[in-house]
């Protein structure tokens, strides 16, 4: 069986999705982060979409150190 897939990759991507997971990590566990996306690629193929991300992430120390004990990690 032969796939259709599309590969979305480009600056204008990686600032969305950016600013897509600083949104979700905000929303979803409270912490305050900041992402450099140095590489994306996307590709969707049939009904599956996969996502390689290559990025940088930068927070607070005091923010990291509650991650790692809310997480029981520390």
């Amino acid at each position: 069986m032969l796939e259709a897939c599309m590969r979305i990759k480009g600056f204008f991507t990686t600032g969305i999705v950016e600013k897509i997971i600083q949104k979700m990590v905000r929303k979803k566990f409270g912490y305050e982060i900041n992402t450099e996306i140095n590489d994306i690629d996307i590709r969707v193929c049939d009904e599956t979409i996969l996502v390689h991300v290559d990025a940088q992430v930068e927070i607070d120390k005091d923010e990291f150190m509650k991650i790692l004990k809310e997480n029981g990690a520390v």
